[in-house]
């Protein structure tokens, strides 16, 4: 059993520990190593995969005003409020690229890999903590969500630095540690462990021939789960049950778009759609909802709503796009009917493109 409580060290050193050299940076590579590598690890291909229906939500989120953000979380989302808050920042500053988005979480991942190392020297010694560390960076469930626009890898690092500081409290139930742990544990990531934790004296030859096993099982381990590594850098890797190519649907209107057109989204498997094909249409080209009668952001949800009457929302527009999830052979039959009845009422189909997960279709007024 595992002790948490770590003994007092000797008062007189062990033979041949005295007069040995400090390694410089030695305290900080514990925690250093791990974080460079996981960070590494992590934003290698952070911009592959298309943003999958949470990170479309937390993009259409992180946009809107501090109030209406705070007035969605009334009602839906409010685990997520915090997350939300810091996103709407952190967009305002660095913008909305695939990088920008998923940087935090990388950051966060990061984070936490410094503080498993922390933890695992604490009960295990130093060289176990590095290697769980190391370990860390290498778990390839680590990187997809390090690479997720999405509070999961801030929870990660919440609960990380929140087990340190609990075991430094248990080293000495007195001190303010417990205070640390109660007011405020995993806010912080700690970044250094305590002086009569680790400071390690200059190892000798056969010390660091020792660590020749752990590097090599280390490289083995890491050829192993490259399989999944780069699996989980797929370009559907973040919507894996619907593999929608958003940016391939915001390709083809982009190439064929004439000024006037217009759009109709259908929302259904997956419910993001239209947040995202906007996403990848150039910021420069705003395409008017043909049915659309209020926005997410104004209904202070996560869904629109669309006109009762579709007939009387058509506005005599020459062109309509209209994107909708799956690849049936008549893009229509996706739309709901009323709003399908009206499009066929005074429309035909001039083309249509099956593209994964999805169709566009563009519609030619009749004359």
């Amino acid at each position: 059993m595992t002790t948490l409580i770590r003994p007092a060290r000797n008062a007189e050193a062990r033979p041949g520990e005295r007069g040995r050299r400090r390694l410089p940076g030695a305290r900080s590579g514990l925690w250093l190593w791990p974080a460079a590598v996981t960070l590494t690890v992590v934003v290698v291909g952070i911009d592959g995969p298309q943003l999958g229906t949470d990170e479309l939500v937390t993009w259409d989120v992180g946009r809107r005003g501090t109030g209406r953000i705070l007035a969605l979380v009334q009602d839906v989302d409010a685990v997520h409020a915090a997350y939300y808050l810091l996103m709407h920042g952190w967009m305002a500053v660095f913008g909305d690229s695939h990088l920008a988005l998923r940087l935090p979480s990388a950051l966060a991942m990061s984070g936490a890999a410094a503080c498993v190392a922390l933890i695992g020297a604490r009960l295990f010694g130093r060289r176990a903590g590095l290697c769980g560390g190391l370990l860390f960076a290498l778990v390839p469930a680590v990187s997809r969500f390090g690479q997720e626009a999405r509070g999961y890898a801030l929870v990660v690092l919440a609960a990380t630095p929140a087990t340190y500081l609990l075991l430094r409290a248990l080293d000495r139930p007195r001190s303010g540690w417990r205070w640390a742990v109660a007011a405020g544990a995993g806010l912080a990531v700690a970044t250094r462990p305590s002086s009569r934790a680790s400071e390690p004296s200059e190892p000798s030859g056969a010390s660091r021939s020792s660590w020749l096993p752990v590097a090599v099982g280390l490289a083995v381990l890491a050829l192993l789960v490259l399989p999944d590594q780069s699996r989980m850098r797929g370009a559907f890797e973040h919507d894996v049950p619907h593999a929608a190519d958003y940016a391939g649907a915001a390709r083809m209107i982009e190439k064929y778009h004439r000024p006037g057109d217009a759009v109709v989204y259908v929302r259904g498997a997956p419910w993001m759609l239209d947040q995202g094909v906007r996403y990848y249409l150039r910021r420069d080209l705003s395409l008017p909802e043909v049915f659309l009668a209020a926005t997410a952001s104004e209904n202070a949800e996560l869904y629109p709503t669309h006109c009762g009457r579709p007939e009387a929302c058509l506005k005599g527009e020459g062109r309509i796009w209209v994107v909708v999830p799956g690849n049936g052979p008549d893009a229509l039959e996706a739309v709901p009917a009323p709003q399908a009845r009206a499009l066929r009422a005074r429309y035909t189909t001039y083309g249509s493109e099956h593209l994964s997960g999805l169709t566009v279709a563009l519609l030619q007024r009749k004359p």
